[in-house]
């Protein structure tokens, strides 16, 4: 009875214990040095029961000449321009956003925050409505049609804007429909950049201004060090590669570009996108990762 009803788990035990206990013993006798799971196929043979392993190992690589490999570089001088955009960029950092005067009107490069609903058919949108939320104009982070309606309004108004959504819009609920927003400037605040002097170089811990650019200048110099040793490393390997031939093992291969394509995978699936669409998708990246998993 025993027997019967449990031959097969008593088989899979068997065999799962007899490759526990003596892989790694013969693996070491052999010297296989296995890169990715051994493949197990289980055989019986003149009344004696044994397995055989199929194992992906490193392949033989013949180098070629590397020695005196040329390849163009950048230059690591730091331009008077480099540092100025640099300084910009610090002054952008440390900018205070101050409420502007109640009568004022919202412009281009101001901080808005509204209240908005929006309305398709007449009905109201559930999951498309906020009581605060904050925009920056100008920086092309909205549709142009809701930003430009904001531009020249003051605390307090209200306006009525329409909204087309492209049929290929993410959102696949408003894709393609045209919503009616109704929005509410709650407040408008600006932005206020420091003055470039020794007071500023002062807050930033150095002794005056000139003291900040020469650690600027360094700064940068550094930057571009770093890169240029990335990009140097990057083109080496590009030109060994070029006329080497390496036998990427198929199921190492595969998965890497599993990898690749989970690692992308999740990243839509925190979007919510439907799964029959996600389908369709991984499919593609298998494809498209192809060549860049080889590579790698």
């Amino acid at each position: 009875m025993i027997t019967q009803y449990y031959k097969d788990y008593i088989d899979e035990e068997v065999k799962k214990k007899m490759v526990e206990g003596s892989m790694f013993a013969a693996l070491m006798e052999a010297k296989v040095d296995p890169i990715t799971e051994p493949l197990v196929d289980f055989i019986e043979k003149d009344g004696e029961e044994g397995y055989a392993l199929e194992c992906e190992v490193l392949p033989e690589i013949v180098l070629p000449e590397y020695k005196g490999v040329e390849v163009e570089v950048e230059s690591l001088a730091v331009t008077d321009d480099e540092i100025d955009k640099r300084m910009e960029n610090l002054r952008q950092m440390h900018a205070e956003i101050v409420a502007r005067p109640g009568d004022a009107v919202a412009r281009s490069g101001d901080f808005a925050v509204i209240k908005y609903q929006a309305y398709h058919d007449g009905q109201p949108l559930k999951d498309v409505a906020s009581d605060s939320y904050p925009i920056e104009l100008g920086n092309a982070m909205l549709m142009p049609e809701f930003e430009n309606a904001l531009v020249g309004m003051k605390e307090g108004e209200e306006k009525d804007v329409e909204v087309p959504f492209a049929a290929d819009y993410p959102d696949k609920s408003i894709a393609g429909k045209t919503l009616l927003f109704k929005i509410v400037l709650k407040e408008v605040k600006e932005k206020r950049l420091p003055e470039l002097n020794d007071d500023f170089a002062k807050d930033l811990s150095y002794i005056d201004l000139e003291g900040l650019k020469a650690a600027t200048q360094d700064q940068l110099g550094k930057e571009k060090e770093t890169t240029r040793d990335r990009d140097v490393t990057q083109k080496i390997l590009e030109t060994l590669l070029k006329d080497l031939d390496v036998p990427v093992p198929a199921r190492l291969l595969e998965k890497r570009i599993q990898g690749m394509v989970e690692e992308t995978m999740s990243r839509y699936q925190s979007r919510k996108i439907p799964a029959s669409e996600l389908e369709g998708i991984e499919e593609r990246l298998k494809g498209d990762y192809a060549k860049g998993a080889q590579e790698r």
